[in-house]
């Protein structure tokens, strides 16, 4: 088992996941506040691994159904996003949270996702961009701000709003934040302790230093976006 994974395993739901890394931590704060302005209703995450993002989401999901092709949790249903167990337009909002970066045809997914939707339905996504290889032999390929807000357009969604995720600082907290854990994964009885450090490293040096120095966020770690199904 990989560093990633062993980390992963040790994980027990969104609070876990938001204090693993800088990235992490402004990843899921931009998914809550995005979330916010999307339709009550059905949601379909799409890609879902472990279901993480259940927590994320409860606030507006009044029904929510991961799907991924290796579930990693409970109540996440084995399904490829190409091609999708739901019937066309049963859904309210759809998301796609890190995942285009892992699939061979990313317009085929994102065609998938627009279908389930209803007209005007939502979607919600998240790619990277300065990110090391991970998930391999799976990881294809990596997106700007224009590379993403294209191929949404192209799948046939308004982008209604397309912001980076954090800058150079966060995404180099990355791997301090892997070695740092990844002792503590090892030792079960340090887990707690260590992720509560490392969660008040990332509020006290790495989150102001990022804002200080990468205010324009040239350096993204990734890209997040609200689109419109039209």
């Amino acid at each position: 088992m990989g560093f990633y994974r062993l980390i992963e395993s040790r994980v027990r739901g969104a609070k876990d996941y938001a204090r693993l890394d800088p990235v992490k931590k402004n990843l899921v704060r931009s998914l809550r506040e995005a979330a916010s302005r999307c339709p009550r209703g059905r949601w379909l995450d799409i890609g879902a691994g472990s279901g993480v993002h259940r927590e994320v989401f409860a606030a507006m999901a009044g029904t929510y159904v991961g799907v991924d092709p290796a579930p990693r949790g409970p109540g996440v249903i084995r399904a490829l996003g190409e091609a999708l167990p739901v019937r066309p337009g049963s859904f309210d909002v759809a998301v796609l949270s890190e995942v285009l970066e892992h699939v061979r045809d990313p317009h085929a997914v994102l065609r998938e996702a627009r279908d389930a939707l209803r007209p005007g339905g939502e979607l919600l996504i998240t790619v990277p961009f300065v990110f090391y290889e991970h998930e391999s032999p799976h990881d294809f390929q990596r997106y700007t701000r224009h590379g993403l807000r294209l191929a949404l357009t192209r799948a046939g969604f308004e982008v209604l709003e397309l912001e980076p995720v954090c800058g150079v600082i966060a995404t180099l907290g990355i791997p301090r934040s892997m070695a740092w854990l990844a002792l503590g994964a090892m030792i079960p009885p340090l887990w707690g302790p260590m992720l509560a450090l490392n969660d008040l490293w990332m509020r006290a040096v790495d989150l102001p230093l990022d804002r200080m120095f990468d205010p324009a966020k040239r350096w993204a770690q990734g890209h997040w976006a609200r689109a419109r199904k039209v």
